[in-house]
């Protein structure tokens, strides 16, 4: 299940302005809102309100999403920022700001509470690691945020930027209590993009693969692609026998080329734009027939060079993400167990996050039907 946390403006209440509209809207069986009252809201310090979102918090991972409100948007950063760096699910910004117009900080109380949100440093780097997917929406009349702040967010965290007019600090004194285009990006942000990675077919010619629709491979992604559509989520397949794969060269000084330092490989084949490919997506789902107790050959060539060139990059848009694994065995049946264990080392290198392991014979296929309508029911 999907959590939503809702962190409220600065003087502002858990029941504000668009707020309970929003978690009634995106409540259901699969998107679970919490709402909560920050302390001291009219003078809000960074510690106490940290603090507060930190208690809120069971704990983070894929499934863990953040709307913010103004100050809430920081509040939201700065937590990040005091914990270790796990994947989540996506955030949302509605009137962030790093800086304020005079406006806001008219008084003296004001100004006084401004300034420790104003001055004190965020680790943007560091926020970014925890996710590619920050959507901002910005008001063309906010009389607190300047508009510049739009290029500002794009700018540090990468985000996508939108902007909406008229509505001001896009709160209840604006009598904004409802905005489509919260809700849209929202939705947005929950639906996960699956990449699926399949490693079998039928070759044709020197040139030419066609996937074997008969094979349990093949009935894996089939009834993958199926049920994460029936949950409106995002589905590309790619078959890699279908692309110029060649083998690592295991080229330069001790065998690392330039795939340890600038993490492209030197080999001009299809690898390269398949690996920056899938920094797009939330979750890779891997399917490989076992032969002779092992992933298949094209699964080995592809997956040496994914990790020679993934696992020392520090700015890898792969870590941390989820990853299914499935291991399809025809024949007798055996050899899953070999297969699985090659792809428990490959999530240790990738530093990826393994939430399922299958084993598919031709004997157990509808019991793994069943453990695949698991998967996506819980962690989709």
């Amino acid at each position: 299940m999907n959590k939503i946390y809702i962190v409220h403006c600065w003087d502002g209440t858990k029941n504000d302005c668009w707020y309970p509209w929003l978690d009634e809207k995106i409540s259901d069986s699969n998107n679970k809102v919490i709402r909560f009252n920050m302390p001291n809201t009219g003078t809000p310090k960074i510690e106490e309100w940290v603090k507060e979102l930190d208690k809120q918090v069971d704990e983070i991972d894929s499934n863990t999403y953040f709307v913010g409100h103004s100050i809430g948007c920081q509040t939201i950063m700065r937590y990040l920022e005091t914990k270790e760096v796990k994947r989540i699910g996506g955030i949302l910004f509605v009137a962030p700001w790093l800086e304020l117009l005079d406006e806001a900080v008219s008084d003296e109380e004001s100004y006084n509470t401004a300034m420790p949100w104003l001055n004190t440093p965020i680790d943007f780097e560091k926020i970014k690691k925890f996710t590619n997917k920050i959507t901002c929406i910005f008001s063309d009349d906010d009389y607190f945020v300047p508009i510049n702040q739009k290029d500002k967010f794009k700018e540090v965290l990468g985000a996508k930027t939108i902007v909406v007019s008229g509505k001001g600090h896009i709160s209840g004194e604006d009598n904004v209590f409802e905005l489509n285009e919260i809700y849209d990006e929202l939705i947005n942000i929950l639906k996960k993009k699956v990449l699926i990675l399949s490693f079998s077919s039928n070759k044709v010619n020197e040139d030419s693969f066609i996937p074997n629709k008969k094979g349990l491979t093949f009935s894996c992604v089939e009834y993958f692609e199926q049920k994460i559509i029936e949950s409106s989520n995002y589905v590309e397949h790619i078959c890699i026998n279908n692309k110029n794969i060649k083998r690592c060269l295991a080229c330069g000084a001790r065998g690392w080329g330039q795939c340890k330092d600038v993490h492209k490989c030197v080999i001009k084949d299809d690898f390269n734009d398949i690996y920056d490919y899938m920094s797009d997506f939330d979750v890779y789902i891997f399917i490989t027939p076992v032969y002779f107790h092992e992933m298949s050959e094209s699964a080995k060539t592809f997956f040496d060079r994914l990790k020679r060139c993934d696992a020392f990059n520090e700015k890898s848009n792969i870590k941390g993400k989820d990853i299914v694994c499935v291991a399809c065995a025809g024949g007798s049946g055996s050899g899953t167990e070999e297969t699985l264990n090659s792809f428990n080392t490959l999530n240790y290198f990738l530093n990826t996050n393994m939430i399922g392991s299958l084993a598919s014979t031709k004997f157990n296929f509808e019991n793994i039907k069943n453990e695949i309508d698991k998967i996506i029911k819980d962690k989709f």
